[in-house]
């Protein structure tokens, strides 16, 4: 089920959401369309296999986020955030990502020399992977990601998941 569904959109402002046990909380992307100008405040997602994921976007504001991501132990396919192809000129400030299976923050490359993203910024967040896999993953084709006073938190189950941030290069 999806929360909400953006597959384009312009100068569009969402405050004080919650999504609460679904597949797609805030998804935006469609491949043939790109959305502009979002502004998202107060969203909070609770046990939400995919809160959020952005694809096709060029500029977003995103403060006070709460994202809270499901955990299942069956897969490592549950991520807090998850960005692909043409995402640009996004700021996350004030935001926490927790739980998931998979990954806090996922970079994802759907193939290689087409993605175009870049400059996505996260001001005062935190990644808390303690039951996920890592805090961050990057992969190949991102460009000017920069992180200001971004706290992660991990865990010890093994030396290959203990790394908090893994790039792809």
């Amino acid at each position: 089920a999806y929360g909400i569904w953006a597959a384009a959109g312009m100068d569009i402002t969402l405050s004080d959401i919650a999504f609460s046990l679904m597949f797609w909380g805030f998804k935006v992307g469609n491949y043939s369309a790109l959305a502009h100008n979002y502004t998202l405040n107060g969203i909070k997602a609770v046990n939400c296999v995919r809160p959020m994921y952005l694809a096709d976007i060029d500029g977003l504001v995103a403060t006070n986020l709460d994202i809270d991501a499901l955990y299942d132990a069956g897969t490592n396919q549950t991520h807090g955030l998850y960005v692909e192809r043409n995402a640009t000129n996004m700021t996350f400030t004030d935001t926490i990502w927790r739980r998931g299976s998979g990954y806090g923050l996922h970079f994802y490359a759907e193939s290689s020399g087409n993605n175009g993203s870049r400059n996505i910024t996260f001001n005062n967040c935190t990644v808390d992977a303690r039951q996920g896999r890592r805090s961050v993953y990057i992969d190949t084709e991102f460009a000017g990601i920069t992180f200001n006073g971004l706290k992660l938190v991990g865990h010890t189950q093994n030396a290959s998941s203990a790394a908090l941030m893994r790039m792809a290069l």
